[in-house]
C-alpha cells in the first residue's frame, strides 16, 4: 500500500484555506491531547445527539433534509465554546484573536479537518469511551450497561 492510498484512508494532514492563510491541520499530538480532551468534553453529548439525528434522518425518505429541533440547537449553542476551543487546539492555532474574528463557516471547515485527520483516534478511542459513558448514564445502577467497558480495558472480575 502506498503513502497516497494510506492518506485516502486517514489523511496525515489537511490544508484549510482561509483568505491568505493556509492552515495545516495535522493529527493531534500527545501534548495537545489533554487540553483537547478537556475542551471537547462538554460538546461530546451534543455532537452525539446531532450525529444520531443525522443518522436517523438519513434513513428517512427525505434523506437530504436534516431535522434539528430546539433542544439540539440549544445544546449546540451551550457547547459552542467547548467546540471552538477544541478546534483551536486541534488546528494548532496560536493567534486566538484572528481565529475568533472568523466566520462560522471557518469553524465548520476547521472542525471537519480536525475530525478528518484524527478519525482513527476518534473512532477507536473516543467513540467507544463516549458510548460507555452514555451507557453508564442511562443505566439505573450507574454501572456500565455496555460490553464496551471490557473492550476499554476495565479490570476483569473473577468469581
Amino acid at each position: 500500500m502506498t503513502d497516497e492510498s494510506l492518506d485516502a484512508i486517514a489523511p496525515a494532514e489537511e490544508v484549510v484555506q482561509v483568505g491568505d492563510h493556509a492552515i495545516r491541520v495535522r493529527p493531534l499530538t500527545i501534548g495537545q491531547l489533554p487540553a483537547f480532551s478537556r475542551a471537547i468534553a462538554p460538546a461530546v453529548p451534543v455532537l452525539q445527539s446531532l450525529f444520531a439525528q443525522v443518522k436517523t434522518d438519513a434513513g428517512d425518505e427525505d434523506a437530504g433534509l436534516i431535522t434539528i429541533g430546539t433542544e439540539e440547537i440549544q445544546g449546540a449553542l451551550a457547547a459552542s465554546g467547548a467546540l471552538v476551543e477544541a478546534v483551536r487546539i486541534g488546528a494548532a492555532l496560536e493567534d486566538r484573536k484572528w481565529y475568533e474574528a472568523q466566520g462560522l463557516d471557518v469553524l465548520v471547515r476547521l472542525a471537519g479537518a480536525v475530525f478528518a485527520v484524527n478519525a482513527d483516534f476518534f473512532g477507536r478511542a473516543l467513540a467507544p469511551a463516549a458510548v460507555e459513558v452514555a451507557g453508564r448514564a442511562l443505566s439505573p445502577t450507574g454501572t456500565p450497561s455496555s460490553p464496551v467497558s471490557s473492550a476499554m480495558g476495565s479490570p476483569a472480575t473473577t468469581s
